[in-house]
């Protein structure tokens, strides 16, 4: 609860021990904190569910953060009167396959799957480039960066991020 407390929900990077929380994952945390084998399991497919990737792929001041905005661990995993109470009938994946669909709707419009990538370069004619990891380089006026904060951070954006945003990863 202390840590939860000293880190604030909309600034992160202001809370004293802001670059510690970020030097290690909620995965470190859990295993050093957390001494039983069935309450580990259990915190694990909490953050599993509500964050969409192990707890060794976030760090510990964006999990404070997000927990903060909920003000507790307890209301952020809750179903009655929790964060999780409300859901989109029909499933989220919902909002992707239609954005799919108005994408692939457009001339020349196409989804790329299965396509890590390795940078995104902003040109001057308010266009873009994505350079996959198998150096494949894709020209598109927009791209939706959909996926966990601690793995967006390992793209190269050029021009970098704004410093607003960059705290964030």
């Amino acid at each position: 609860t202390r840590m939860i407390k000293s880190v604030s929900a909309d600034n992160p990077s202001a809370c004293k021990k802001a670059q510690e929380y970020d030097a290690f994952t909620v995965g470190a945390w859990a295993h050093n904190n957390i001494r039983t084998w069935g309450c580990r399991k259990l915190f694990t497919a909490a953050v599993r569910a509500i964050f969409g990737c192990e707890p060794n792929e976030i760090s510990m001041l964006h999990f404070l953060s997000y927990v903060r905005s909920s003000q507790s661990f307890e209301i952020l995993i809750n179903i009655p009167n929790g964060n999780q109470e409300s859901y989109f009938h029909g499933g989220a994946q919902q909002m992707s396959e239609k954005m799919a669909g108005i994408v692939t709707s457009f001339p020349n419009g196409k989804v790329n799957l299965n396509s890590p990538v390795k940078s995104v370069k902003q040109l001057d004619d308010d266009s873009l480039t994505v350079e996959c990891e198998d150096g494949k380089v894709i020209r598109a006026k927009y791209a939706v960066i959909a996926m966990p904060q601690r793995m967006a951070d390992k793209i190269k954006y050029t021009p970098p991020l704004p410093q607003e945003r960059q705290h964030l990863l």
